[in-house]
């Protein structure tokens, strides 16, 4: 268990304090003495950021031109260059999630992406990349909070040259800004559905590999990872009011809900081990799971004088997920995520310039709570416990009751100087200070028992005993896996005849595992304007970034260097139409601190194994008597697990960043192209301790796991980007069009900071990798890199009288890449004749995949400017087959392909006015 500790950030901040006191000093005197200079726009940020090709901006009119299915953020980037999705996340056999899908920017890994929802994050830092565990947490994902589309105004991926304000992040940043009042009263009002049925009437085609027999298998599923039949739907009203010049308010809310009924149990197991008293409804008990997303939004804005200005939000979304503990009675356990984000910030101009000051406070949850049992057991299916027949075992219970919690406040401040001029050069300089408190912890919500498979036959004599029912069951039990032997007495024919019993039980302690830390940054940068006559004009943006934090106590020092060049035509009569731009960059950026590393150190110890020889000694006896177990005792004793994974302090892992990009306007149109490579080192992996002969630690398990910065990447992207400036007009019609192409070069040594890592990984050795040497490092990353894809986005809008038609396309093809599989170590002779083992492993490649998604809309402002609006949404219009990835069998090499969402059709109704 480990504590952070608050430490000083400089020693000598000096210059910073006195900067910011003069600053806020001024406020009282100069609120009255300077007119107010328009405070930053969405328009403005995009001039800032496409002149280092920074950004790419997703307006307002896009979100709700595009087909956005769940109506999430991530749904909507997808027709951004330069983002890549979780393979697993597009299913088809998990069509009825809602959940928001994990995402790469730039090659970088999914969790080192920075959330910000109008400049206030919302990451989840506790264990974004775990897998769930039913243990420990349910699987988690980096964005906090999920974010209905609905609400914003726009979305800004930066994907390279990020600037110096920003930070903790090593991937990209996604940047939504929410809605700002522009009338006096309007309001809006929606709803919109799909569903699935592989029984009957379906909105959604499902693609299922294996013939007859996956598709039944898919029919008669009892897992929630195959979802035959499902029904979700989003609700979504606002009310918003610019009351009068000084005062505005927002208030939004939406609800994303999917229920999935699938079967409570299965039959598998009958033919060979059939009971007499197997339920005869097997095939026909059903449960229903579901899936819901709140968002509970509200924003007031206020100008305090024509200098001054106010923001106050509050934002609830939390996220529930109900599922089924299959083989039960009827137990269920609910994963709760998501959580609570209060935002204050202030836009002063003052004498100096610009300051603008945020603070925040981000509560997240990552819990499952138990609904219908108290501990955890398998009995061996009885007369008495006969609901079920899973595996011969009558559950109860499932997944362990608990809880995680983050805390986060930050508060960040920043200044932009008037801009002045130095020796012909115009300077923007722009300096700030972040300060964040993290706080973080893991504990079982209540204590509890584990009795998994450990029942056994209990004699007559011990019958007798048998008075708490909970742990004991005196009816017949049935073991036709012969898990004891016959003796003629108490087992006959694979029948306990006096009962069962629990003779083994692990007790969880209700104990909190806790974490924080404190982080402080500063960062300064000038944008400098350099002209350069007849010979065109330059921009170069130094800075740079100080950051320490007392989680891993590490001061960190990032560079941020960009620049571009304007060629002297761009200002011609004649070749204003032709304008060029050149950029380039040298950046750093450090990476997020994820808690998950030190929580994880002590979960395992929390646990006691309990043993007894007879139903009358109780857990608690036990416990209490203080008896643990050696080679002498060995019944009626405990023994407190160890620790099975040591945390230790770690470096910092970083990006290095080199740009190279050009802007060529060609009279109405824009063509971008840019090439990046990142160099990713002291990446964090997880790798259990005798693989890398690491010594052993007194009270951690003999072969524990750690984690260590041996992680490392390379990456080149190219990317090409051409759309309008301004819309194409023809009669009454207006059209928008993008073309976007990226290519994706990924090598990295490791999956993730969650996987096991392998001695090899660290030492770079030599691999069989479809019967060619590689080294480690050269292995292809196989998820969120699709080598390249090709997208087209076409908006069509026409105005007739009171009636609006919008039709959009949108066209993506997708590069095949490679799936692989561990099969084995294999010898292999160098050309120098010396033999090597190495681990080979089998490849497959999986083919390129092209969808077509089309969104059809109808507006009719059929009084005053009361619009009723009717879309349509069709994913995957041409019901392709697409493979989401494959799984790789490691003993034969053979992969099962899983399949993307077939067509699917959505349907949205609402009004606004």
């Amino acid at each position: 268990m480990q504590k952070g500790e608050n430490i000083a950030f400089f020693k000598n901040p000096k210059i910073l304090v006195l900067f910011f006191s003069h600053t806020l000093m001024q406020f009282a005197q100069d609120t009255r003495s300077v007119a107010l200079e328009p405070i930053q726009t969405l328009v403005d940020f995009q001039k800032v950021e496409q002149k280092y090709q920074s950004a790419h901006i997703i307006t307002n009119s896009q979100i709700q031109s595009n087909s956005n299915g769940n109506g999430d953020i991530a749904s909507v980037v997808r027709i951004l260059p330069n983002v890549q999705f979780d393979s697993k996340q597009m299913q088809s056999t998990t069509s009825g999630e809602i959940a928001p899908a994990n995402i790469s920017i730039s090659g970088g890994l999914y969790y080192q992406n920075l959330f910000l929802l109008d400049g206030m994050s919302f990451n989840n830092d506790l264990n974004p990349a775990g897998n769930g565990n039913w243990l420990a947490e349910p699987s988690n994902r980096s964005q906090g909070l999920a974010i209905n589309t609905n609400l914003l105004e726009s979305i800004s991926i930066q994907d390279s040259n990020i600037d110096a304000s920003y930070g903790n992040f090593n991937g990209g940043v996604i940047e939504a800004i929410t809605k700002r009042p522009l009338k006096k009263f309007s309001t809006s009002l929606s709803y919109r559905f799909t569903q699935g049925n592989t029984d009957g009437f379906s909105l959604t085609q499902y693609h299922i590999y294996n013939g007859a027999k996956g598709w039944q298998d898919f029919i008669n599923s009892s897992s929630e990872t195959m979802q035959p039949l499902f029904f979700k739907h989003i609700f979504y009203t606002d009310i918003q009011s610019k009351i009068n010049d000084k005062l505005a308010i927002i208030m939004a809310l939406s609800a994303t809900q999917s229920f999935i009924p699938i079967r409570a149990t299965d039959d598998d197991y009958l033919s060979d081990w059939a009971t007499p008293v197997d339920p005869k409804n097997s095939a026909t008990r059903k449960q229903t799971q579901n899936r819901q997303i709140y968002n509970l939004f509200s924003k007031l804005y206020y100008d305090v004088n024509e200098k001054f200005r106010l923001e106050f939000s509050y934002t609830y979304a939390p996220e529930f997920d109900f599922r089924f503990l299959v083989g039960t009675q009827d137990d269920y356990y609910r994963f709760q995520s998501g959580g609570h984000q209060i935002g204050q910030k202030i836009f002063w101009e003052n004498t100096l310039g610009t300051l603008k000051n945020t603070l925040s406070y981000l509560v997240l949850e990552n819990s499952t709570y138990a609904i219908g049992y108290e501990n955890i057991k398998y009995w061996q299916t009885s007369d008495s416990k006969n609901w079920s027949n899973w595996g011969t075992w009558q559950r109860e219970g499932g997944h362990a009751p608990v809880t995680s919690l983050q805390h986060s406040l930050t508060n960040k401040i920043t200044q932009d100087f008037i801009p002045f001029y130095f020796l012909a050069t115009e300077h923007k300089i722009q300096t700030g200070l972040e300060v964040s408190y993290q706080l973080a912890n893991f504990y079982y919500n209540k204590n509890f028992y584990t009795a998994i498979k450990t029942s056994t036959f209990m004699t007559q004599e011990q019958q007798k005993k048998c008075s708490d029912f909970n742990w004991c069951d005196l009816a017949k039990a049935y073991d036709p896996r012969g898990f004891e032997a016959n003796d003629g007495v108490n087992v006959i024919d694979g029948i306990w005849m006096y009962g069962q019993y629990f003779n083994q039980a692990s007790f969880y302690r209700q104990d909190k595992i806790i974490q924080d830390n404190l982080t402080a940054s500063w960062f300064v940068q000038d944008d400098i304007l350099i002209p350069l006559a007849k010979a065109g004009e330059a921009n170069l943006r130094v800075g740079a970034r100080l950051e320490n934090d007392t989680y891993m106590k590490k001061t960190t020092f990032a560079h941020r260097i960009s620049m571009n060049y304007l060629l002297p035509w761009n200002t011609w009569e004649k070749g204003k139409d032709f304008a060029t731009q050149i950029t380039g960059g040298i950046n750093r950026y450090y990476g997020r601190n994820i808690f998950a590393y030190a929580l994880k150190d002590g979960i395992s110890g929390l646990r006691t194994d309990i043993y007894r020889d007879n139903p009358d000694i109780s857990w608690e006896e036990i416990l209490e008597s203080n008896v643990e177990c050696s080679e002498i005792v060995t019944t009626n004793c405990f023994k407190k697990n160890s620790n099975n994974v040591a945390f230790s302090r770690l470096k910092i892992p970083y990006i290095d960043e080199y740009t190279m990009g050009i802007t060529q306007k060609i009279f109405g149109w824009k063509l971008e192209g840019k090439y990046i490579y990142r160099q990713g080192r002291d990446e964090v992996l997880y790798i259990r301790s005798d693989s890398i002969n690491l010594s052993s630690i007194s009270g951690y398990s003999p072969n524990y796991y750690t984690y260590t910065n041996d992680g490392k990447s390379d990456i080149h992207i190219i990317t090409l980007m051409l759309s309008n400036l301004m819309p194409l007009e023809f009669y009454q019609t207006k059209h928008h069009l993008l073309i976007a192409f990226d290519w994706t070069d990924v090598k990295r040594n490791f999956n993730d900071y969650a996987t096991n890592s392998v001695s090899g990984q660290i030492n770079d050795d030599l691999i069989l990798w479809d019967n060619k040497l590689i080294y480690w490092s050269q292995r292809p990353a196989d998820n969120f890199v699709r080598p390249y894809t090709i997208r087209l986005n076409t908006t069509h809008n026409l105005k007739f009288k009171k009636w609006n038609f919008l039709i959009n396309n949108f066209l993506r093809y997708r590069g095949g890449y490679y799936a692989y599989a561990y099969k084995d170590n294999v010898n292999i002779t160098l050309p120098n004749n010396t033999s090597l083992s190495v681990r080979e492993y089998k490849t497959t490649r999986l083919l390129a995949s092209f969808t077509w998604d089309i969104k059809f809309g109808f507006e009719y402002d059929f009084y005053k400017k009361n619009t009723l609006f009717f879309n349509i949404d069709i994913f995957n219009l041409l019901n392709n087959k697409n493979i989401a990835l494959a799984n790789g069998n490691y003993l034969t090499g053979i992969f099962t392909p899983i399949y993307e969402l077939g067509r699917q059709f959505w349907f949205e109704i609402g009004y606004k006015f």
